[in-house]
Order: C-alpha cells, then sequence, then structure tokens
C-alpha cells in the first residue's frame, strides 16, 4: 500500500490594510509554493511582501502548495485595502467665533478624531 502525503496549505495575510500599508503573505504546508492573485500578480516565494499596497491590490489570492511527494492543495483569502479618507476644509480665512468647515468621506466601519 503507497501512502501520499497531501499537503495542508495555510496561508496567513495581515488583512484589512489601509491604502500605503505593507501586505505581507506567508504560506506553509509544502515544498513548493504558486501564488496568483489581483492585478495580474505571480509568485513563486513562500513569504510574499507587497509594499505599498492601494486598491487594486485588494481581492482575493491564491496558494497553491506542492509536497515533495508531487501532490498539491490550494487555499485562498480574501485582501482588503481600505481607501485613504479624504479630507477638506472650505472657506478662505476663519476669524475668532466664526465657523471652519471640515468634513471627511466617510467609510463603513469609519471613525473620525478632530
Amino acid at each position: 500500500m503507497v501512502l501520499y502525503n497531501n499537503p495542508i496549505p495555510t496561508l496567513n495575510a495581515n488583512t484589512p490594510l489601509c491604502n500605503g500599508d505593507q501586505l505581507i503573505m506567508s504560506g506553509f504546508g509544502g515544498s513548493n509554493f504558486q501564488w496568483s492573485g489581483p492585478n495580474a500578480f505571480s509568485s513563486n516565494s513562500s513569504t510574499v511582501n507587497i509594499n505599498p499596497v492601494s486598491g487594486v491590490n485588494a481581492g482575493v489570492y491564491s496558494l497553491t502548495v506542492t509536497a515533495t511527494t508531487g501532490c498539491t492543495a490550494s487555499v485562498s483569502q480574501t485582501i482588503v485595502v481600505n481607501p485613504t479618507p479624504t479630507i477638506t476644509a472650505s472657506g478662505s480665512t476663519v476669524c475668532t467665533s466664526q465657523t471652519l468647515h471640515l468634513s471627511a468621506s466617510s467609510f463603513t466601519g469609519s471613525s473620525y478624531e478632530w
């Protein structure tokens, strides 16, 4: 009887991220690694580093791991890259006791501290 050792791929990623952050993904569970992802991303390293990330790096990344026996297995992870909020101030000159208007674009789950 021949027993095959199928790899058990594991994909670790630091998600969600903000625009401009560093994305680090690591794969485990085999001897050969093949990554694919958004924007024609491809790598055969066990650890991937994309710095800085932007919206084009968001999406589903897949990792296929091959064991020394030749058996393969795959896993995928969705990477979220949150956009940078836009902050604007209106008015030209503000004097004491006048109102200054500030605004920021809102995103789901956003919080603001002025």
